[in-house]
């Protein structure tokens, strides 16, 4: 019974993360973008010291599963975009990229991302959960190689490396924690 409790609560946090996490990608509940962080840290925890006990019921294991991929995939986004915002102290334009001035006219740059976020998120939780973790690099490759005509100003790359690099290191984790599992 008591086991049965414990995997409930990793459950419900888990999708309480999942909750806060699409809710924080809208401008006004930003500040959700943290508490995705509490049950993958918890997650983390639960493997580092064993994993939760045995269950005869694989519905809570699957739903606990899809949550964290969910949390991977949905909260770099919201992740990346406070590193960022505590990283540069800058604001977005109006479609998420940085304004620069460009022979005295201001132009957005690296508009996308939010779009591009998700695609490279699944792919490294994915590739590390299914054991192939040589797809963060051609995840970076791709990346790279498409957003390389923007990245002229050194602001520009500080920005994409640092966006980036806490994307992939929240997705990485997720996919860990999928890969290494619950059980």
């Amino acid at each position: 019974m008591l086991s049965l409790i414990v995997w409930i609560t990793v459950a419900v946090l888990c999708l309480a993360g999942v909750v806060a996490a699409v809710l924080a990608a809208q401008q006004r509940y930003r500040r959700l973008s943290v508490v995705p962080i509490v049950p993958v840290v918890l997650c983390v925890f639960i493997i580092w010291f064993g994993g939760l006990p045995a269950l005869t019921l694989d519905v809570l294991p699957a739903l606990i599963s899809l949550f964290v991929a969910t949390l991977g995939i949905v909260a770099g986004g919201p992740l990346a975009a406070l590193v960022l915002r505590l990283a540069t102290r800058s604001t977005p334009g109006t479609h998420g990229g940085i304004i620069v001035l460009r022979e005295h006219n201001p132009q957005e740059v690296l508009r996308g991302g939010t779009a591009i976020g998700f695609l490279e998120r699944l792919g490294v939780v994915a590739g590390i959960a299914v054991g192939y973790p040589e797809a963060l690099a051609l995840v970076v490759a791709v990346k790279g190689v498409g957003r390389y005509s923007e990245l002229k100003e050194p602001e520009v790359r500080e920005r994409f490396i640092i966006g980036t690099l806490a994307s992939l290191i929240w997705a990485a984790i997720c996919g860990t924690v999928l890969r290494v599992g619950l059980g």
